[in-house]
């Protein structure tokens, strides 16, 4: 004889049960999401130094098809004395923009930062989750898109930051040093100045969201990606950095 087993005989979860199952599962997502939040952090920064590291073929590549110059960190005032200007009136990073982005819309800051993230080797990651989209980035009003040439090169024995200097390209060759010397950096502005030989620390602002005035030492886990006049690139706690960008005569 056959036993009828009704649908509704098998057991169903208790309440109790239920939230117990709820509570477990709020714990996993609590225990998992920092742990992402790291994986993504990781990727950000892994990818910063990816960018640099094709910024110094950019670098390479300007050289080559500008009689061994590299580009002058600032664009030239109407009215500035400068004998080697960059020749598209712009800073450092239009004058890579050719060799990084491909051809813009427009020779400025702002149509550089439209190029969406995935082709762009001159935006941080990291820097552009400081804001709330890429749009807002560009709007910004900052000469900068994540990253800063350092102004305190020693080149041919003197720094590029005084005496109308930075408006003018310097020869790759003349950098002494190159293995020890930073080139370029994470940074909330178009430079890294640290001729006072300290960081300037200050507030994260709307201009600056990195907290520092010039340079962005602490953006990747409390440490910042570097690109050396060599071509290499150092990840490097502040402390590390701070004498590789201070003028070393």
């Amino acid at each position: 004889m056959c036993r009828r087993v009704s649908f509704f005989s098998a057991r169903a979860f208790t309440l109790i049960e239920m939230l117990a199952a709820v509570a477990i599962l709020g714990a996993l997502v609590a225990i998992l999401l920092p742990s992402l939040s790291a994986v993504r952090t990781a990727a950000d920064g892994g990818r910063c130094v990816a960018n640099l590291h094709n910024m110094a073929l950019a670098f390479k590549a300007y050289a080559q098809d500008n009689d061994g110059y590299l580009p002058a960190p600032r664009y030239a005032n109407p009215g500035t004395p400068a004998s080697n200007p960059n020749p598209q009136g712009s800073t450092w990073q239009m004058e890579l923009a050719p060799y990084t982005t491909g051809p813009l819309r427009a020779n400025n800051i702002y149509r550089l930062k439209e190029v969406p993230i995935g082709q762009n080797t001159q935006i941080c990651p990291t820097y552009l989750k400081m804001f709330p989209s890429q749009t807002a980035m560009r709007d910004s009003g900052l000469n900068a898109a994540g990253y800063g040439m350092n102004l305190n090169l020693n080149v041919g024995g003197q720094d590029i930051n005084f005496g109308g200097r930075i408006y003018n390209r310097f020869k790759e060759i003349g950098i002494l040093r190159p293995a020890t010397s930073i080139l370029v950096g994470d940074s909330a502005d178009y430079h890294i100045d640290c001729r006072t030989g300290t960081w300037q620390y200050m507030s994260p602002t709307a201009t600056k969201p990195d907290g520092c005035n010039s340079g962005a030492p602490k953006r990747h886990n409390g440490k910042a990606n570097y690109l050396f006049a060599d071509g290499h690139v150092e990840t490097l706690t502040p402390e590390a950095a701070l004498p590789l960008l201070k003028f070393n005569p």
